[in-house]
C-alpha cells in the first residue's frame, strides 16, 4: 500500500521517490576513446577515475547492510591498530 493510500500527505509520497534514487552519488565521469588508443587503455583510465572518485569503495561499503552495533565495534577495532601502529612506529624510530 502506497503512503498517500494510507491517509499521509501528498508531500509524504514523494519521500518515496527519494528512496528508489540510487544510494551512490550520480558521478558523470566520462572517457572518450583517443585516437590510436586501445579500448583497453581507456578502460584503464576509466577505472583508475572511478577508484580516485571513490565510486568502489562506496559500492563495497553499501553492498551489505551493517549494523550500527557491528559498524561501532570496527571502528573500534580500527583505531586499536592505529594506536598499536603508531607506537610500534615509535619504538623503532628511536636510535
Amino acid at each position: 500500500m502506497f503512503r498517500s493510500q494510507r491517509g499521509l500527505t501528498p508531500s509524504l509520497a514523494n519521500e518515496r521517490q527519494q528512496f528508489t534514487t540510487p544510494w551512490f552519488p550520480m558521478s558523470s565521469i566520462k572517457v572518450q576513446v583517443r585516437p590510436n588508443e586501445s579500448l583497453d587503455a581507456a578502460l584503464r583510465r576509466f577505472k583508475r577515475q572511478c577508484n580516485h572518485a571513490g565510486i568502489f569503495t562506496q559500492i563495497k561499503e553499501n553492498s551489505f547492510y551493517t549494523k550500527p552495533t557491528w559498524a561501532r565495534q570496527e571502528e573500534l577495532k580500527e583505531r586499536r591498530s592505529v594506536i598499536k601502529r603508531a607506537a610500534r612506529m615509535r619504538r623503532t624510530a628511536r636510535f
